[in-house]
């Protein structure tokens, strides 16, 4: 069996203020002002992430709007 590398779902964070605002996106103004695109997620290995710049943790009540439209672009309810 073939070992696969660490890797985790990640959503495209838009800093331009260009996206749109819709039930699938979710703004979020720390670590940095931007709507995070619930329906553009990829997948990428830890190592490429981890050899990027840190920049913060998205605070709790942010992190409730970007999981709401992730679950919501993925057909996902609770």
């Amino acid at each position: 069996m073939a070992a696969y590398p660490l890797t985790v779902v990640t959503a495209v964070c838009d800093t331009s203020g260009t996206a749109p605002d819709t039930l699938l996106s979710a703004p979020i103004t720390a670590p940095v002002a931007a709507t995070v695109i619930g329906t553009q997620l990829h997948t990428m290995t830890v190592s490429f992430l981890t050899s990027g710049k840190y920049l913060g943790i998205i605070p709790d009540a942010e992190m409730e709007a970007v999981s709401r439209a992730v679950r919501l672009s993925l057909d996902l309810s609770d």
